[in-house]
This record gives C-alpha cells, structure tokens and sequence, in this order.
C-alpha cells in the first residue's frame, strides 16, 4: 500500500499563501546555467553541477512547516525541515541528495531546511501489458498501452514530443522488490510514492505541511 505525498495548501501550519515560497530574495537570474530552474533538467538523475540556492523568499501570509511548497524549484523533490530529513535518513529511500537551504521570512533567514533531490526513475519496473495511459496531445488519446518497456521508449522519442503522456493506472512487474518506503517513477508519473511505514513516522512525529491520499493508480 502506497501514498501519494503532497504539499499541503492553505492549513492553519503552513498558512493562508500557497505555493508558501513563491519568489527569491535580491536580483536572481532564473537563466543562468547554475540557476535553481535548472534542477527540473535533473528529473530523477544526479544533478552533475552546483546549483545556486540562493535565498528563498517566503510569502508574508505563509508559514514555516516541516515540509514547504514552492514554485521557484521544480521537480522530483521535496523542501524539508532537519525533523524530516532525520526521518528520511531512518527509513528506505531510492537514491537522493540533500542540499541546504536559506529561506527568509519576514526579514530573518532559517537554515535549518534542505532540498531533497530524488533520484528515482522505475520506468523499467512497469508491467507496460496490464498499465494504461493517456496522451495529453490535442487529440486526447486515452487508454493507451505498450507491449513493453521497449515500446514506451519507441513512443517516447518518437510521439512523445512534448512529454505529455500521462499514466493512467500502473501495475510494477510482480517480481519487483517493493520494499522501498519513498520512490519516484519518472516522466509519466512524477508523484512521490511513500510505504504506510513512513506515513506512520510522519504521523507520529507530528510532520505539518503535507497531505498523502492513498495511491489510486500504483499497484
């Protein structure tokens, strides 16, 4: 059983703005080859060059909880407070870097979170004969299948111009060791997976900031 972990909006911990982080402080350049736009360049593989962080600027009606939305840093990732991070460090994770972060708010800057940057892609664990997915292209195609991991990657590079498809429901192949307790699938499926296990641990820890309805298309 797996959950589907998101950012929480508009709750009484992480307050009324959402994304909570929504800009950076001073003149940032977003075009530069360095920029914290660059990280969505990196979806589920090592990031092979610094990133400049900066400092993010958090929006006068947020809050600080342990787990932060924002819209200045793209992809498969997560903004984590140190009482999350130990967390993640207890448990099984895919592969992943944590980078420190600086976030301002009203005029005082917290070091105390990170940037979790997941590294996850199981696109070869799918069973493509029993998945289906949908095409965002505008002519809509629904219910599309492949025969394989080998025909995804044909549709991929040769349809998929604009990555657009969408999986509708997944099934992992049944020899695949599911034991891990955070993972991404990549491309089509850029959701983060967590096992009822570490539900439970952010549960009882208290986490704020995060909602996580149980998955409705992994399997």
């Amino acid at each position: 059983m797996y959950y589907i972990l998101k950012n929480a909006a508009g709750t009484k911990e992480t307050g009324s703005d959402y994304p909570q982080i929504a800009d950076m402080v001073g003149l940032y350049d977003y075009d530069v080859d360095d920029s914290i736009h660059k990280v969505a360049d990196y979806q589920g593989v090592k990031i092979p060059i610094p990133i400049n962080f900066g400092v993010m600027k958090m929006r006068s009606k947020s809050k600080f909880s342990d787990i932060i939305s924002a819209a200045v840093i793209l992809g498969m990732g997560l903004i984590v407070s140190k009482r999350v991070k130990l967390i993640l460090e207890s448990v099984k994770l895919v592969d992943h870097e944590f980078y420190p972060l600086k976030i301002q708010h009203k005029g005082s800057i917290n070091e105390d979170y990170f940037w979790v940057h997941i590294i996850s892609d199981l696109r070869n664990e799918i069973d493509y004969s029993r998945s289906t997915f949908f095409s965002g292209r505008s002519e809509g195609v629904r219910n599309l299948t492949f025969n394989s991991f080998h025909d995804y990657i044909k549709y991929d590079k040769e349809q998929d111009e604009f990555g657009s498809l969408r999986a509708t429901k997944l099934f992992f192949h049944k020899d695949w060791q599911n034991d891990l307790d955070l993972f991404c699938i990549s491309e089509f499926d850029k959701n983060i997976y967590i096992s009822q296990t570490l539900l439970l641990l952010l549960r009882k820890n208290s986490i704020t900031g995060f909602e996580a309805p149980l998955s409705k298309i992994l399997i």
